[in-house]
């Protein structure tokens, strides 16, 4: 027998009380699903080959887009924190202005280089 004293939205440890509403927290959560939860290329998938590789290749496009202005990574140390939608950190940004002034004083070198061989 229940006692009818008290509020009903307090609950004690171990007591399990079910929403008598349809559409709850649990089953909104159930309906959504998750975000990449379905393997693209599962072989026990009843799509069809074309149907998969129409979808590999739209894939790997936007794959392309989305990296295809961002600097290399192998070339700009800032290109990692960029490719991950962060701003570089200070040491990249050093490394980043260190790099260009190399390359400006090459550039200037191999002009006096091809300037002193005219001569």
């Amino acid at each position: 027998m229940q006692s009818h004293e008290g509020n009903r939205l307090v609950m004690n440890d171990g007591d399990q009380h079910h929403s008598k509403k349809p559409g709850g927290p649990v089953e909104l959560a159930y309906e959504l699903g998750k975000e990449n939860s379905h393997k693209s290329n599962d072989n026990k998938d009843e799509r069809s080959l074309s149907n998969r590789l129409g979808a590999e290749e739209r894939a790997v496009q936007e794959e392309r887009k989305r990296t295809h202005n961002l600097p290399s990574l192998h070339q700009d140390p800032t290109a990692p924190a960029i490719f991950h939608g962060n701003q570089p950190s200070r040491g990249a940004r050093i490394d980043s202005s260190i790099e260009q002034d190399e390359r400006e004083y090459v550039s200037k070198k191999k002009q006096f280089e091809d300037l002193m061989m005219m001569v």
